[in-house]
């Protein structure tokens, strides 16, 4: 579960790791899995409060800006190993190359850093 908000999807600001992302394993009774999935969902959206995320904004001229955020549930495809889940394949896509290394890339390309098996690390905020 992760977050989708209208600053953090804006162009020019950069906001990896500065909100949470939670693994919600879907296991267990209902019951259970009904109570984990609000505990992420509750994580999540507080995570707009968070001292850097707000610390951020506000070095950003971004302070005072209305916050709005959309939760994300995203089904993780990989396979298990052991008692442990590991995800195939993460990463993050950019519809622009803000860092163009060389003449060949031209930055509306884009780009897509993948990270392979097993699984990523996130920001700062990481993975709970």
């Amino acid at each position: 579960m992760r977050s989708s908000s209208l600053l953090e999807d804006s162009f020019g600001n950069a906001f990896a790791g500065k909100y949470l992302s939670v693994f919600c394993p879907n296991q267990g009774d209902p019951d259970t899995r009904l109570a984990a999935f609000m505990r992420a969902v509750k994580l999540v959206y507080a995570s707009a409060l968070n001292p850097d995320a707000l610390s951020y904004r506000r070095r950003r001229g971004l302070g005072e800006n209305d916050e709005q955020m959309a939760i994300l549930v995203q089904r993780v495809a990989g396979m298990p190993y052991r008692r442990y889940f590991f995800p195939a394949l993460a990463g993050v896509a950019f519809s622009r190359n803000l860092y163009p290394w060389n003449d060949r890339i031209d930055p509306q390309q884009g780009i897509h850093p993948p990270c392979f098996w097993p699984g990523h690390a996130r920001g700062r905020a990481g993975w709970l």
